[in-house]
């Protein structure tokens, strides 16, 4: 589920995977990990009964942005696209970084912690 920033808190209260990527335009990426990644994640996707939250970072310009709210996050941080987080009671208890997010023994370690 696509999640606007200002629903953003509220939905990290509960246990949820958190993708921050890169924006798709037309079915593509202007960041190649991202655009590796689209498999590998959708089979996390698939495989979870937790809330998926998908949050797209902006374009190249918004996201190398100082200001970009994913940066900024208290909790997230976030200094590279895409990566994947997992929350277990409000804070991130396990996260996967660029190149992790289409490491099947990653992904695979991620499946089984949900």
């Amino acid at each position: 589920m696509l999640v606007a920033e200002n629903e953003f808190e509220q939905k990290l209260q509960q246990d949820c995977l958190v993708y921050v990527y890169a924006n798709f335009v037309d079915g593509k990426s202007w960041c190649g990990d991202c655009n590796n990644a689209v498999p590998f994640i959708r089979t996390v996707q698939e495989s979870t009964k937790l809330p998926f939250l998908e949050c797209p970072a902006g374009d190249r310009t918004h996201w190398r942005e100082p200001s970009n709210f994913y940066r900024n996050h208290a909790l997230l941080k976030t200094t590279n696209l895409p990566t994947l987080y997992l929350f277990k009671n409000g804070q991130v208890s396990y996260m996967l970084v660029e190149g992790e997010c289409y490491d099947q023994s990653k992904i695979d370690a991620v499946k089984q912690l949900i």
